[in-house]
């Protein structure tokens, strides 16, 4: 990239879906309002149940998506030629997300899928393979961004993120799930360039929402395909918590809302004790009892004292020696 390429990169910020990005699949709407394959016309009712569960940690459709954005990525003359400009001018290539606050979002955890793939892709065409270097998020979105307006988007501060250094004169491809407004997108590609000193910046989108259908929703389309199988109900959630997942945040925040109190020891007794208590870390290691001012601390509680009773948590609250000896059935 020249350096008058890379001054207009850092002035723009928008991102050129023809020249710097590839997305998986583009999502629209046709005449009677139903969700289509914006390029084809094609119905995407299997694709948008795989990234309803795919939001909540369901591996399958994080392999899903994982695939699909590989098999783009394959085909795309201008992805090549990004990593061929790298490896000609002996740059690092980077792969990196939003920022991780200690239990990953979908997009961190599909940044992990896809990397695997993408390096067997890259060993395919003799580059050298991409390497993982995530951003830390020195505090979580707010836990209803998914509903946020597009006014609120454009508005919101962006949780502050720590930028590896050695981005600096390197080249960096930034993977996310899905594309609404822009807003997350396009902040980060301006960090990247100016305060990172990337050289140049690649965009990977699982999804990306056509502008009619995100000015339609007033930016609201986000919340609407997160709920699109898994409606965040102790029932919605068993289609997504069995041995097949990974806790994300938002499986957290659904699981653990104070609506779903009421019935929390009920479903909790239904699970395999290593599966609760596999979610009963993740909610520590981000603090849900404190954060937040304490609104998911009960639901916290009703989790703490089940592991308790099923002698996985000791009296001192600690992960008792049984943690060791769990196997797959238990």
């Amino acid at each position: 990239m020249t350096s008058n390429q890379k001054l207009a990169q850092n002035s723009r910020g928008e991102i050129d879906f023809e020249l710097e990005a590839v997305v998986a699949k583009y999502i629209g709407l046709d005449s009677r309002g139903a969700y289509i394959d914006s390029l084809s016309g094609l119905e995407v009712d299997e694709v948008l149940k795989r990234f309803s569960l795919l939001k909540y940690g369901h591996l399958a459709s994080i392999r899903y998506f994982a695939i699909e954005i590989c098999k783009m990525a394959s085909k795309s003359i201008v992805f090549k030629n990004f990593l061929t400009t790298a490896r000609d001018n002996n740059e690092t290539v980077f792969i990196t997300s939003p920022g991780i606050y200690n239990v990953p979002s979908a997009s961190n955890v599909l940044l992990k899928e896809s990397v695997s793939l993408l390096n067997v892709m890259c060993s395919i065409e003799g580059m050298p393979p991409i390497k993982i270097m995530e951003q830390a998020r020195l505090e979580e979105s707010c836990p209803n961004y998914a509903k946020s307006s597009i006014k609120d988007r454009q508005s919101a501060n962006q949780t502050e993120n720590v930028i590896p250094s050695i981005f600096k004169g390197r080249s960096v491809i930034y993977i996310d799930d899905v594309y609404i407004s822009g807003t997350v997108a396009e902040c980060a590609k301006k960090r990247l360039i100016e305060e990172a000193g990337a050289n140049s910046v690649f965009f990977l989108f699982g999804m990306k929402i056509d502008k009619e259908v995100v000015q339609s929703t007033d930016g609201k389309v986000e919340d609407k395909l997160n709920r699109y199988l898994v409606d965040g109900t102790l029932d919605g959630l068993s289609n997504v918590i069995s041995d097949d997942f990974t806790t994300t945040q938002k499986t957290l925040r659904d699981l653990l809302i104070p609506e779903n109190q009421a019935g929390l020891s009920t479903y909790l007794s239904k699970l395999k004790p290593r599966i609760a208590l596999k979610l009963y870390i993740a909610a520590m290691q981000n603090g849900f009892r404190e954060r937040w001012n304490g609104i998911y601390s009960g639901s916290v509680d009703i989790l703490e004292n089940h592991l308790i009773k099923t002698g996985l948590i000791g009296s001192d609250r600690l992960i008792s020696d049984k943690y060791i000896i769990l196997n797959d059935n238990d």
